[in-house]
């Protein structure tokens, strides 16, 4: 392998590197060289050939070192770095305050899927943070200016801290232990919000986030969604997993480009499930709706829903329950609808 000296942007991602297959022409020293701005050398097994913590580059602005079992950053030069990307390595306790760079330039960093990494000194300019998967604690979190936060599986029980961090317009919470979410009617900035695989019961708070255009809420413990009538941007919503048996924002939502009802569980033998008679109006709209392991054995009641010649309407009814012959007249127009 031969590396120019006229390239920015450098990827050996998932690559097998032994002695002497790497060479940088009129350079022995990979990661000393200041004419790459953008370096990924993420899943690779180096062997003999170069030291992962020997990188030094003043041009280097985006740095992604991702499962490489790193676990010290001590000799990682990099001024003027301003992404860093450090998923599934071993970083130590420490192992940022060790890095040698300015974080008052650094805006993106993810460091997830490491164990306990200290992040309390993290300038406050950093807009994007991904500590999903790390023993993190997100109250100790300093950096307000924050638009994007991940979160995702990190025994995250109470939120309450969040009303602080009032430019986030995205925010994954997903699998964790939460239960109620009334700090998120502070974020009005969000628009994708993932609280999938939680405790939540109530959705009553998220009526002030009318710039909302992505949620998704499957897997809780819901009863009803009619708090998300008032969220008019809503295009992508998921919430399956839950136990609602009222749909009316159908009719108040007719722009959904996508909505996923699968698996409302539980359902008893005489509960029903509403759908209100609707026209959904986007062409690419994809319904999905599966009710599949309830046992169901008395009508399914289904109100009439129109759709379009090239609209798409997935209605997965089998699987353990017994209201074949009720299905098929109460749809309207679904254009080869089995």
């Amino acid at each position: 392998m031969t590396i120019e000296y006229d390239l920015q942007m450098l990827s050996l991602y998932e690559n097998e590197v032994k002695n002497s297959q790497l060479i940088i022409q009129h350079n022995p020293d990979l990661f000393s060289v200041d004419f790459v701005s953008q370096l990924d050398v993420s899943h690779l097994s180096i062997i003999k050939c170069v030291n992962l913590t020997s990188i030094s580059s003043s041009a280097l602005s985006h740095l992604t070192i991702e499962d490489c079992s790193l676990s010290t950053l001590d000799n990682i030069n990099t001024p003027n770095i301003q992404s860093l990307g450090l998923s599934k390595n071993s970083l130590q306790l420490n192992a940022l305050q060790q890095l040698n760079c300015s974080f008052r330039q650094l805006r993106i960093l993810d460091i997830s899927f490491n164990k306990k990494v200290d992040i309390s000194f993290i300038d406050q300019n950093i807009q994007e943070l991904n500590i999903s998967g790390c023993e993190i604690n997100i109250e100790l979190l300093k950096t307000r200016l924050l638009t994007k936060l991940l979160c995702n599986w990190n025994g995250v029980k109470q939120i309450t801290h969040l009303n602080a961090f009032r430019d986030l317009t995205e925010l994954q919470l997903q699998a964790n232990l939460i239960t109620e979410v009334s700090t998120l009617q502070y974020l009005r900035q969000l628009k994708k919000l993932n609280v999938s695989y939680n405790k939540i019961t109530s959705i009553s708070a998220l009526r002030p986030l009318k710039q909302l255009t992505y949620l998704d809420l499957s897997n809780n413990e819901l009863t009803q969604a009619d708090p998300l009538i008032d969220l008019k941007q809503l295009a992508k919503l998921h919430i399956t997993g839950n136990k609602i048996r009222n749909f009316n924002l159908l009719q108040t939502h007719p722009n959904f480009k996508q909505f996923q009802v699968v698996g409302q569980y539980q359902l008893k033998k005489k509960d029903k499930i509403m759908f209100p008679k609707i026209k959904l109006t986007d062409v690419s709209t994809t319904v999905r709706i599966q009710i599949h392991t309830n046992r169901i054995k008395t009508k399914l009641h289904i109100q009439e829903m129109k759709i379009g010649i090239q609209q798409t309407l997935d209605l997965l009814y089998q699987r353990q329950n017994n209201f074949l012959n009720y299905i098929s007249s109460i749809f309207d127009n679904t254009h080869g609808f089995q």
